[in-house]
Protein backbone atom coordinates (compact mmCIF):
# COMPACT_ATOMS: atom_id res chain seq x y z
CA UNK A 1 0.00 0.00 0.00
CA UNK A 2 1.25 3.52 -0.77
CA UNK A 3 2.46 5.17 2.41
CA UNK A 4 0.64 8.36 1.55
CA UNK A 5 -2.71 6.60 2.11
CA UNK A 6 -1.77 6.05 5.77
CA UNK A 7 -2.04 9.79 6.40
CA UNK A 8 -5.65 10.68 7.08
CA UNK A 9 -6.30 14.11 8.61
CA UNK A 10 -9.73 15.30 9.73
CA UNK A 11 -10.54 19.01 9.89
CA UNK A 12 -14.31 18.84 10.38
CA UNK A 13 -16.18 17.41 13.34
CA UNK A 14 -18.91 15.93 11.15
CA UNK A 15 -16.35 13.87 9.24
CA UNK A 16 -15.12 12.35 12.50
CA UNK A 17 -18.66 11.63 13.69
CA UNK A 18 -19.17 9.48 10.60
CA UNK A 19 -16.39 7.23 11.86
CA UNK A 20 -16.60 7.48 15.66
CA UNK A 21 -19.71 6.90 17.78
CA UNK A 22 -19.27 9.58 20.43
CA UNK A 23 -22.64 8.77 22.01
CA UNK A 24 -21.40 5.33 23.07
CA UNK A 25 -17.71 5.92 23.65
CA UNK A 26 -15.19 3.17 24.16
CA UNK A 27 -12.21 3.98 26.38
CA UNK A 28 -8.76 3.84 24.80
CA UNK A 29 -6.09 1.96 26.71
CA UNK A 30 -2.81 0.21 26.01
CA UNK A 31 -4.47 -3.21 25.85
CA UNK A 32 -7.27 -2.52 23.36
CA UNK A 33 -5.35 -0.28 20.96
CA UNK A 34 -4.88 -1.82 17.50
CA UNK A 35 -4.03 0.95 15.05
CA UNK A 36 -3.92 4.69 14.51
CA UNK A 37 -6.05 5.51 11.48
CA UNK A 38 -5.88 9.30 11.39
CA UNK A 39 -5.47 12.60 13.21
CA UNK A 40 -7.72 15.60 13.70
CA UNK A 41 -6.96 19.31 13.90
CA UNK A 42 -10.19 21.17 14.58
CA UNK A 43 -10.64 24.92 14.21
CA UNK A 44 -12.27 26.93 16.99
CA UNK A 45 -15.43 27.22 14.89
CA UNK A 46 -15.88 23.42 14.89
CA UNK A 47 -17.91 21.70 17.67
CA UNK A 48 -15.92 20.20 20.54
CA UNK A 49 -15.06 16.52 20.78
CA UNK A 50 -14.25 14.74 24.02
CA UNK A 51 -11.20 12.56 24.54
CA UNK A 52 -11.85 8.88 25.45
CA UNK A 53 -8.44 8.14 26.95
CA UNK A 54 -8.74 5.77 29.92
CA UNK A 55 -7.17 7.34 32.97
CA UNK A 56 -6.30 5.78 36.29
CA UNK A 57 -9.18 4.19 38.19
CA UNK A 58 -10.74 3.44 34.78
CA UNK A 59 -12.04 7.01 34.41
CA UNK A 60 -12.39 8.50 30.92
CA UNK A 61 -10.59 11.81 30.26
CA UNK A 62 -13.68 13.58 28.88
CA UNK A 63 -11.79 16.79 28.12
CA UNK A 64 -12.25 18.71 24.87
CA UNK A 65 -9.12 18.35 22.76
CA UNK A 66 -8.86 20.33 19.53
CA UNK A 67 -6.02 18.10 18.38
CA UNK A 68 -5.87 14.35 18.61
CA UNK A 69 -6.08 10.98 16.91
CA UNK A 70 -8.73 8.60 15.60
CA UNK A 71 -7.78 5.10 16.72
CA UNK A 72 -9.05 1.60 16.06
CA UNK A 73 -9.58 -0.76 18.99
CA UNK A 74 -9.57 -4.58 19.25
CA UNK A 75 -13.30 -4.94 18.62
CA UNK A 76 -13.09 -2.83 15.47
CA UNK A 77 -14.61 0.19 17.22
CA UNK A 78 -13.14 3.62 16.42
CA UNK A 79 -12.43 5.99 19.29
CA UNK A 80 -10.74 9.32 20.04
CA UNK A 81 -7.49 10.08 21.84
CA UNK A 82 -6.49 13.68 22.59
CA UNK A 83 -2.94 14.61 21.64
CA UNK A 84 -2.00 15.64 25.18
CA UNK A 85 -3.21 12.32 26.58
CA UNK A 86 -0.75 10.35 24.46
CA UNK A 87 1.89 11.00 27.13
CA UNK A 88 -0.12 8.82 29.53
CA UNK A 89 1.01 5.75 27.62
CA UNK A 90 4.29 3.84 27.78
CA UNK A 91 6.87 5.34 25.36
CA UNK A 92 7.85 1.82 24.35
CA UNK A 93 4.26 0.69 23.85
CA UNK A 94 2.56 0.27 20.49
CA UNK A 95 0.31 3.28 20.89
CA UNK A 96 3.11 5.77 21.52
CA UNK A 97 5.23 4.19 18.78
CA UNK A 98 2.33 4.44 16.33
CA UNK A 99 1.74 8.11 17.17
CA UNK A 100 5.42 8.99 16.73
CA UNK A 101 5.60 7.11 13.43
CA UNK A 102 2.40 8.72 12.18
CA UNK A 103 3.48 12.24 13.16
CA UNK A 104 6.85 11.76 11.49
CA UNK A 105 5.24 10.46 8.33
CA UNK A 106 2.73 13.29 8.21
CA UNK A 107 5.43 15.90 8.78
CA UNK A 108 7.56 14.33 6.04
CA UNK A 109 4.77 14.36 3.45
CA UNK A 110 3.78 17.92 4.36
CA UNK A 111 7.37 19.00 3.84
CA UNK A 112 7.58 17.21 0.51
CA UNK A 113 4.35 18.92 -0.56
CA UNK A 114 5.71 22.33 0.51
CA UNK A 115 8.97 21.78 -1.38
CA UNK A 116 7.14 20.72 -4.54
CA UNK A 117 4.75 23.68 -4.29
CA UNK A 118 7.86 25.87 -4.33
CA UNK A 119 9.17 23.89 -7.29
CA UNK A 120 6.00 24.55 -9.30
CA UNK A 121 6.10 28.25 -8.32
CA UNK A 122 9.86 28.66 -8.70
CA UNK A 123 9.47 31.26 -11.46
CA UNK A 124 7.28 33.49 -9.30
CA UNK A 125 9.50 33.03 -6.26
CA UNK A 126 12.68 33.92 -8.17
CA UNK A 127 11.00 37.03 -9.56
CA UNK A 128 9.88 38.02 -6.06
CA UNK A 129 13.38 37.57 -4.68
CA UNK A 130 14.91 39.54 -7.56
CA UNK A 131 12.57 42.45 -6.84
CA UNK A 132 13.67 42.44 -3.21
CA UNK A 133 17.32 42.24 -4.33
CA UNK A 134 16.85 45.27 -6.59
CA UNK A 135 15.31 47.25 -3.72
CA UNK A 136 18.08 46.54 -1.24
CA UNK A 137 20.80 47.07 -3.85
CA UNK A 138 19.27 50.50 -4.43
CA UNK A 139 19.45 51.20 -0.70
CA UNK A 140 23.02 49.91 -0.67
CA UNK A 141 24.01 52.42 -3.36
CA UNK A 142 22.16 55.20 -1.56
CA UNK A 143 24.03 54.51 1.69
CA UNK A 144 27.35 54.20 -0.15
CA UNK A 145 26.85 57.59 -1.82
CA UNK A 146 25.66 59.11 1.46
CA UNK A 147 28.74 57.90 3.33
CA UNK A 148 30.97 59.44 0.66
CA UNK A 149 29.22 62.79 1.00
CA UNK A 150 29.16 62.97 4.81
CA UNK A 151 32.19 63.84 6.98
CA UNK A 152 33.92 60.79 8.44
CA UNK A 153 33.22 61.84 12.04
CA UNK A 154 29.49 62.02 11.40
CA UNK A 155 29.51 58.68 9.57
CA UNK A 156 31.28 56.97 12.47
CA UNK A 157 28.74 58.40 14.91
CA UNK A 158 25.76 57.35 12.81
CA UNK A 159 27.18 53.84 12.43
CA UNK A 160 27.76 53.64 16.17
CA UNK A 161 24.16 54.76 16.81
CA UNK A 162 22.84 52.20 14.30
CA UNK A 163 24.78 49.44 16.05
CA UNK A 164 23.60 50.41 19.53
CA UNK A 165 20.00 51.12 18.49
CA UNK A 166 20.18 54.68 19.86
CA UNK A 167 18.36 57.28 17.77
CA UNK A 168 18.74 60.46 19.80
CA UNK A 169 21.33 63.16 19.15
CA UNK A 170 22.43 64.82 22.35
CA UNK A 171 25.10 67.14 23.78
CA UNK A 172 26.46 67.51 27.28
CA UNK A 173 25.85 70.91 28.83
CA UNK A 174 28.58 71.90 31.32
CA UNK A 175 27.92 74.41 34.05
CA UNK A 176 30.59 75.81 36.39
CA UNK A 177 29.57 77.73 39.51
CA UNK A 178 32.26 79.51 41.52
CA UNK A 179 31.80 80.18 45.21
CA UNK A 180 34.15 82.26 47.34
CA UNK A 181 34.55 80.84 50.85
CA UNK A 182 35.07 82.90 54.02
CA UNK A 183 38.72 81.92 53.89
CA UNK A 184 38.99 83.67 50.56
CA UNK A 185 39.42 80.42 48.69
CA UNK A 186 37.36 80.04 45.51
CA UNK A 187 35.75 76.65 44.98
CA UNK A 188 34.23 75.50 41.73
CA UNK A 189 31.19 73.26 41.45
CA UNK A 190 30.94 71.57 38.06
CA UNK A 191 27.75 69.91 36.85
CA UNK A 192 27.09 68.22 33.53
CA UNK A 193 23.74 67.27 32.11
CA UNK A 194 22.80 65.64 28.83
CA UNK A 195 20.49 67.59 26.55
CA UNK A 196 18.65 65.69 23.81
CA UNK A 197 18.25 67.73 20.64
CA UNK A 198 16.23 65.34 18.49
CA UNK A 199 15.93 61.87 17.01
CA UNK A 200 16.99 60.40 13.70
CA UNK A 201 14.74 57.76 12.17
CA UNK A 202 15.91 55.03 9.83
CA UNK A 203 19.43 54.69 11.24
CA UNK A 204 19.43 50.95 10.51
CA UNK A 205 20.57 51.74 6.98
CA UNK A 206 24.01 52.43 8.46
CA UNK A 207 24.26 48.88 9.77
CA UNK A 208 26.67 47.76 7.07
CA UNK A 209 27.10 44.17 8.27
CA UNK A 210 23.34 43.54 8.46
CA UNK A 211 22.72 45.05 5.02
CA UNK A 212 25.37 42.90 3.35
CA UNK A 213 24.07 39.81 5.15
CA UNK A 214 20.60 40.43 3.67
CA UNK A 215 22.06 40.87 0.19
CA UNK A 216 24.05 37.65 0.58
CA UNK A 217 21.01 35.71 1.85
CA UNK A 218 18.92 36.87 -1.12
CA UNK A 219 21.60 35.69 -3.56
CA UNK A 220 21.70 32.27 -1.88
CA UNK A 221 17.91 31.91 -1.96
CA UNK A 222 17.74 32.89 -5.64
CA UNK A 223 20.38 30.25 -6.39
CA UNK A 224 18.51 27.68 -4.26
CA UNK A 225 15.20 28.24 -6.02
CA UNK A 226 16.81 28.33 -9.48
CA UNK A 227 18.35 24.88 -8.86
CA UNK A 228 15.27 23.40 -7.17
CA UNK A 229 14.05 20.10 -8.61
CA UNK A 230 10.96 17.97 -8.02
CA UNK A 231 11.24 16.02 -4.76
CA UNK A 232 10.11 12.40 -4.69
CA UNK A 233 8.55 10.66 -1.70
CA UNK A 234 11.44 8.23 -1.44
CA UNK A 235 13.84 11.09 -0.70
CA UNK A 236 15.82 11.16 2.52
CA UNK A 237 13.80 12.72 5.40
CA UNK A 238 16.90 14.62 6.47
CA UNK A 239 17.40 16.04 2.99
CA UNK A 240 13.74 17.03 2.76
CA UNK A 241 13.82 18.63 6.22
CA UNK A 242 16.90 20.70 5.33
CA UNK A 243 15.38 21.84 2.03
CA UNK A 244 12.05 22.63 3.69
CA UNK A 245 13.75 24.77 6.33
CA UNK A 246 15.77 26.68 3.73
CA UNK A 247 12.70 27.34 1.60
CA UNK A 248 10.52 28.35 4.55
CA UNK A 249 13.08 31.07 5.36
CA UNK A 250 12.26 32.93 2.13
CA UNK A 251 9.10 34.63 3.42
CA UNK A 252 10.65 35.97 6.64
CA UNK A 253 13.76 37.02 4.68
CA UNK A 254 11.67 39.11 2.28
CA UNK A 255 9.91 40.68 5.26
CA UNK A 256 13.26 41.64 6.79
CA UNK A 257 14.45 43.10 3.49
CA UNK A 258 11.29 45.19 3.07
CA UNK A 259 11.56 46.38 6.66
CA UNK A 260 15.18 47.36 6.12
CA UNK A 261 14.43 49.20 2.88
CA UNK A 262 11.65 51.15 4.58
CA UNK A 263 14.32 52.56 6.91
CA UNK A 264 15.69 54.54 3.95
CA UNK A 265 12.38 56.36 3.54
CA UNK A 266 12.31 57.13 7.27
CA UNK A 267 15.87 58.46 7.18
CA UNK A 268 15.15 60.65 4.18
CA UNK A 269 12.27 62.26 6.08
CA UNK A 270 14.32 62.84 9.22
CA UNK A 271 15.43 66.39 10.01
CA UNK A 272 19.23 66.45 9.79
CA UNK A 273 19.41 69.89 11.40
CA UNK A 274 21.13 68.52 14.49
CA UNK A 275 23.77 66.57 12.58
CA UNK A 276 26.15 69.41 13.49
CA UNK A 277 26.26 67.81 16.94
CA UNK A 278 27.47 64.45 15.67
CA UNK A 279 31.07 65.65 15.58
CA UNK A 280 33.21 68.19 17.41
CA UNK A 281 35.41 68.90 14.41
CA UNK A 282 34.77 72.51 13.27
CA UNK A 283 35.23 71.89 9.55
CA UNK A 284 32.97 68.84 9.64
CA UNK A 285 30.29 70.78 11.50
CA UNK A 286 30.42 73.50 8.87
CA UNK A 287 30.08 70.91 6.10
CA UNK A 288 27.11 69.30 7.83
CA UNK A 289 25.34 72.61 8.30
CA UNK A 290 25.87 73.53 4.64
CA UNK A 291 24.46 70.16 3.54
CA UNK A 292 21.40 70.55 5.79
CA UNK A 293 20.78 74.12 4.67
CA UNK A 294 21.05 73.25 0.98
CA UNK A 295 18.65 70.30 1.35
CA UNK A 296 16.25 72.45 3.36
CA UNK A 297 16.29 75.69 1.38
CA UNK A 298 17.91 74.60 -1.91
CA UNK A 299 20.35 77.49 -1.67
CA UNK A 300 24.11 77.31 -0.99
CA UNK A 301 25.53 78.74 2.23
CA UNK A 302 29.09 80.02 2.56
CA UNK A 303 31.43 78.39 5.10
CA UNK A 304 31.62 81.62 7.11
CA UNK A 305 27.83 81.92 7.23
CA UNK A 306 27.55 78.27 8.30
CA UNK A 307 30.13 78.81 11.06
CA UNK A 308 28.14 81.80 12.29
CA UNK A 309 24.87 79.83 12.40
CA UNK A 310 26.55 76.99 14.29
CA UNK A 311 27.95 79.43 16.83
CA UNK A 312 24.49 80.94 17.29
CA UNK A 313 22.93 77.48 17.81
CA UNK A 314 25.58 76.59 20.42
CA UNK A 315 25.11 79.90 22.21
CA UNK A 316 21.34 79.42 22.32
CA UNK A 317 21.71 76.07 24.11
CA UNK A 318 24.30 77.50 26.52
CA UNK A 319 22.00 80.41 27.29
CA UNK A 320 19.00 78.12 27.75
CA UNK A 321 20.76 76.23 30.55
CA UNK A 322 22.82 79.19 31.84
CA UNK A 323 25.78 76.96 31.14
CA UNK A 324 29.46 77.56 30.58
CA UNK A 325 30.00 75.48 27.47
CA UNK A 326 28.90 72.48 25.42
CA UNK A 327 30.64 69.13 25.17
CA UNK A 328 30.10 67.17 21.98
CA UNK A 329 30.90 63.50 22.53
CA UNK A 330 33.33 62.01 20.02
Amino acid sequence: MNKRLDINSYERTNDILEVVDTQNPTAVNANNFVALIGDYRLKDSEPHLKCFCEKKKKDICGQNHRNGYVVELTDGVKSLLGSTCVKDFDPEGELRKSVVHYDNQKRFFERVQYVNDCFYDKGKIVKKLEVEAQQINSVNKYVSDLIKSLPSGAVSKLQEMAKSGRRSIAVDVRKVVEEKKATGKVEKEVSVLTHTLGEVQGLSIFNHVYRLSLIDELKKKIDLISRLEYTKHDSSPRTVAKLHNELSEIGPLCERVRSYCSEKVMFEHSDTKFFIYLTSDHNERVQLYRMWSFNKFEAPVSPSKAAQKISEADSEIIKQFNATNLIIAT
